[in-house]
């Protein structure tokens, strides 16, 4: 599949916010009372958590093709995992400003933590609405998998770990619980690591090779493809196949592990074990490692999206290439409307 540079900012950011935010509002409820936590670390943290969603929902809009009827979106929440995204976007992002309102005016704890525990409902909603969208189109095997789900929730919690860990070493330096964070960004690299491995080897393993005889169910060694039902490149053969490479595929896997997870794992794990030192800038150096490596993931995501379509033209995975006979219309060919 063509990745859409908007989705894959508004997932990942979105994620980054909502990670972020399901951590401040948990240390608000067991550390602000015995003093381990700071009001002031919780605004930082929650305007960073605000900015991030804001970012990702901005960029939503160039997906759409008339942002004017965008609204019309929230019309099918009863069945469209998209509606009920578009639900829970705003949703998680007024609660955030409410819980933010709240902490800044001194309202009272119980209204605060009831709206940020409302505020991680609509996170946790938000991740699988987010998710489901993808994993629910049965015919992408890549994507129709219990790992999607789960690592679209794993990924956000990592990323808002390590952004929560930097607020709380540039805000309360030297306080015990910024070096807890260190080991739980550690334990969460890793398990993501773990997962996004696992999802890369299932994906190699999703589909069978696959040509013109299995995939009618003949053997007749004369069978051959005569027409892909356009003999020019058109929206379907551009939009819904990506031709890459075997080695193109393995580089693009690695970086993603190296660069999201194996390099913030050794970072977080650096700082773990040297407390004494001021870990800010590493923390938020790991940060934008980690975001940078999930807009390369997340890009990898839509890439490895196999559309049944494809065989139809002829476009097979293990082919790498796009269909030679799928050419370029001569110029003046009239072309599809």
């Amino acid at each position: 599949m063509y990745p859409e540079m908007s989705l894959v900012i508004l997932t990942v950011l979105a994620g980054v916010g909502q990670g972020m935010f399901i951590l401040l509002v948990i240390l608000d409820a067991l550390f602000l009372k015995s003093g381990e936590v700071t009001p002031h670390f919780l605004t930082a943290a929650a305007v960073v958590s605000l900015v991030f969603p804001l970012i990702g929902m901005a960029a939503s809009f160039f997906h759409l093709g008339n942002p004017m009827r965008g609204y019309k979106a929230i019309f099918k929440w009863k069945r469209s995992w998209l509606s009920r995204e578009v639900i829970f976007l705003p949703a998680f992002v007024g609660l955030d400003m409410l819980y933010l309102l709240l902490l800044y005016s001194g309202a009272p704890e119980l209204y605060r933590l009831f709206a940020g525990f409302l505020g991680i409902v609509a996170a946790m909603a938000l991740y699988l609405s987010s998710a489901m969208l993808y994993a629910a189109i049965r015919f992408i095997k890549e994507w129709a998998t219990a790992l999607t789900p789960i690592n679209f929730v794993l990924f956000g919690l990592t990323s808002g770990a390590a952004a929560a860990t930097a607020a709380a070493h540039y805000t309360m330096p030297g306080m015990a619980i910024g070096y807890l964070l260190s080991y739980l960004v550690a334990f969460l690299a890793a398990f993501s690591l773990v997962m996004k491995g696992l999802t890369f080897q299932y994906n190699a393993s999703a589909y069978s090779d696959i040509g013109i005889k299995n995939a009618l169910g003949m053997n007749n060694p004369h069978i051959r493809l005569m027409d892909t039902g356009a003999a020019y490149a058109h929206y379907n053969t551009k939009e819904y196949f990506l031709p890459m490479t075997r080695r193109q595929n393995d580089l693009r896997q690695v970086l993603v592990l190296g660069i999201s997870f194996f390099l913030p794992l050794l970072m977080a794990l650096y700082a773990a074990y040297n407390p004494a030192l001021k870990l800010g800038g590493l923390f938020s150096t790991a940060t934008l490692l980690i975001v940078t490596g999930l807009i390369l993931e997340r890009r990898l995501f839509f890439m490895q999206g196999n559309h049944i379509q494809n065989l139809y033209y002829g476009n097979y995975r293990r082919n790498v290439v796009q269909n030679p006979a799928v050419s370029k219309a001569k110029p003046g060919t009239p072309q599809p409307k």
